[in-house]
């Protein structure tokens, strides 16, 4: 049996798996990243101890921030109070005397999709998740790429405008200043006169047919077709999904997006919009963690 784990900014999920990665198991702890991370790897272990039973083999975790997945050490976490460097590995192996493997939770949740959900039996996969920023991850020739530093597939911080919004990232133009959840809602307040604090409100107000609404997943669909165009031109993959809360929307926005693709995209013989949502919704980390372990690191 194998532990997965996901480290979110809110909450910690953990499972039991079999071999197979059947969850036999859930548990769940709140972060406390604001607590700094003493208090964040005593959550992690209070997590797998919940789920933990004899004949554990080893755990899997998905964790914010740049992971050097050969040290298990975690660096700068975003919305992580005081984790500039923290080697993750350690203090886990030390308290459960088995073997620990860690990667960053983008990557992750992309192993999670690509073994058991939307991209099985594909070998060249773009993953985004959509949601406060645009997370990334890159399956390339049937393997995990990571960068030299372990920091590739930041695909939310390409610049899709030169003189475009400001981003947190420190650039303008991002996709991300155009998409990410707080610039599109900034966009939606401004539009509508009315202030949102999620996307679920915008969202009713679309499906109940207002038309502001409709137009500003319209142009979510736009930007996002934008992004997806200049991906396939440098990866060539045989699937790009989509995942995150924002993907629930996905019938609001997939009409301007393809539309946008068709419109941009270099015809090439064979090549076909391959765009799908992701199926695993909160259980891609944690079997992409589970799939982490299992392969010895090795993905």
């Amino acid at each position: 049996m194998i532990i997965g784990v996901d480290v979110g900014g809110t909450y910690i999920k953990s499972a039991l798996l079999d071999d197979n990665g059947k969850i036999l198991k859930r548990g769940r702890e709140k972060t406390e990243a604001h607590e700094g991370p003493l208090t964040v790897i005593k959550n992690i272990k209070s997590s797998i101890a919940s789920v933990w039973e004899a004949g554990v083999v080893s755990i899997g975790i998905g964790m914010p921030g740049l992971v050097d997945m050969s040290t298990g050490v975690v660096r700068i976490p975003p919305n992580f109070k005081d984790w500039d460097e923290v080697n993750l590995r350690e203090p886990i192996e030390d308290a459960f005397k088995v073997n620990v493997f860690i990667g960053n939770d983008a990557n992750n949740y992309a192993l999670g999709e690509w073994q058991f959900g939307a991209g099985r039996g594909y070998e060249n996969l773009v993953v985004l998740t959509l949601g406060t920023g645009i997370g990334g991850a890159l399956i390339l020739n049937g393997r995990l790429y990571v960068g030299s530093l372990y920091a590739a597939a930041e695909l939310g911080h390409m610049t899709i405008e030169i003189d475009g919004p400001q981003c947190n990232c420190g650039n303008r133009g991002c996709v991300e200043s155009f998409i990410g959840t707080p610039y599109f809602l900034k966009r939606a307040g401004l539009l509508l006169k009315k202030n949102f604090s999620e996307v679920k409100e915008l969202y009713d107000m679309a499906v109940n047919g207002n038309k502001l609404a409709l137009e500003l997943f319209k142009e979510y669909g736009r930007y996002l077709g934008v992004a997806i165009t200049n991906y396939i031109h440098i990866f060539d993959p045989d699937v790009v999904i989509l995942g995150g809360g924002v993907s629930n929307a996905f019938e609001l926005f997939k009409d301007s997006m393809f539309e946008e693709i068709e419109k941009r995209m270099m015809k090439i013989p064979g090549r076909e919009t391959n765009v799908k949502r992701a199926l695993l919704c909160d259980d891609a980390g944690i079997l992409g963690s589970f799939f982490l372990a299992k392969n010895n690191g090795r993905v």
